[in-house]
């Protein structure tokens, strides 16, 4: 079972979505969907918008200065809060949300700081999906080694012991299943760390 992650945001934020990508796409059974980089032959941005949001069990929404007035970002937000999607409302400090989502418990963005809502965003994702009856939570996330480039599942720590983690600046460490080496991991975005 795959669970498919829907990523909505405006033209700007791409430095964000590309770290978010990056990091959610390694937690192992989740596929990130973000309609602006798949290309359908023949069809339009409707109907990626649509078979996105319809495949997706949680809509990711990056609201910042650069978003407040693009009626692709509140479209998305209105057709998942239609369809009873979960959504992880992202918000940029100094943006009063208004509408549906308006009172929402949301995570605050500050420019230059992304790194900390990657990690609550995988926090959240780790509550959402849990909710589905018989099916996987997400247990697992893959590390790939920087010396021999190969590409291997480890256990994920509890929500407790990241946070534990990224509050005192520690990282997690695994050898690598192929070559031995240790591998630091940054909790916050579970990406490796240059050796």
């Amino acid at each position: 079972m795959t669970y498919r992650v829907f990523i909505s945001f405006a033209t700007g934020d791409d430095d964000c979505v590309v770290q978010l990508n990056d990091s959610i796409s390694r937690l192992e059974n989740v596929e990130v969907y973000i309609s602006d980089w798949i290309q359908v032959e023949g069809k339009n941005m409707d109907y990626k918008v649509k078979e996105g949001l319809d495949s997706s069990r949680a809509v990711i929404v990056l609201i910042t200065f650069n978003s407040t007035n693009t009626v692709w970002l509140n479209q998305q937000i209105g057709y998942a809060f239609a369809k009873n999607i979960p959504i992880i409302l992202i918000v940029e400090k100094g943006i009063d949300v208004k509408g549906f989502m308006e009172g929402s418990d949301s995570i605050t963005y500050q420019r230059g700081n992304f790194k900390r809502n990657t990690h609550q965003v995988i926090s959240k994702l780790r509550t959402i999906f849990p909710q589905y009856l018989l099916e996987p939570s997400i247990e697992n996330f893959y590390v790939t080694c920087p010396v021999c480039n190969k590409k291997f599942l480890e256990p994920l720590p509890t929500q407790d012991v990241i946070s534990q983690k990224v509050e005192s600046g520690l990282t997690l460490t695994y050898p690598c299943q192929f070559c031995s080496i240790p591998i630091n991991i940054e909790p916050s975005t579970l990406s490796p760390l240059t050796q």
